[in-house]
């Protein structure tokens, strides 16, 4: 993998993640505009159930758009411009059956044609790929992969 399509990887996942928190941002928007909008034509128990509801909208999306804001800031700081010889955050590590984007996780993306795993340092196949060189195995649900290139 070149530095150029490492970077493009990158700026794939950012825009992704922006996408996501855009919606994120509206969605909540929506939903306490809707709680107001309830609150002014409603009355007693409907009233508050369904402003409860829509709180809990609220605050879902608002959740959701915090953890991509975290995505985002995590990205737009991984040390991709460096070359790698193991796996470790922000390195792009290729094995016998997947590539995996060490970063956030996304999960399953296709960029340039191909399935990229994006997955966190901290999710299980994250943490067994820490660490790993080319030639070196480790083992992900009951499976052993050997990883053929960091990049």
């Amino acid at each position: 993998m070149t530095k150029h399509e490492k970077k493009a990887l990158l700026q794939a996942c950012i825009d992704l993640v922006a996408a996501r928190a855009e919606l994120s941002r509206t969605a909540m928007e929506s939903a306490q505009a809707a709680a107001n909008e309830e609150g002014k034509s409603s009355m007693g128990d409907k009233y508050e159930t369904t402003r409860a509801t829509m709180q809990a909208e609220t605050d879902r999306h608002g959740r959701q758009l915090a953890e991509n804001s975290q995505a985002l800031a995590i990205l737009e700081r991984l040390p991709i411009a460096r070359k790698f010889d193991r796996a470790e955050v922000g390195a792009v590590v290729t094995t016998e059956a997947a590539t995996y984007f060490i970063a956030v996780g996304l999960g399953q993306i296709q960029h340039a044609g191909q399935p990229i795993f994006v997955v966190s340092p901290l999710a299980p196949v994250g943490k067994a790929l820490q660490d790993k060189k080319p030639g070196e195995s480790f083992v992900i649900n009951g499976k052993s992969q050997k990883v053929v290139g960091v990049w």
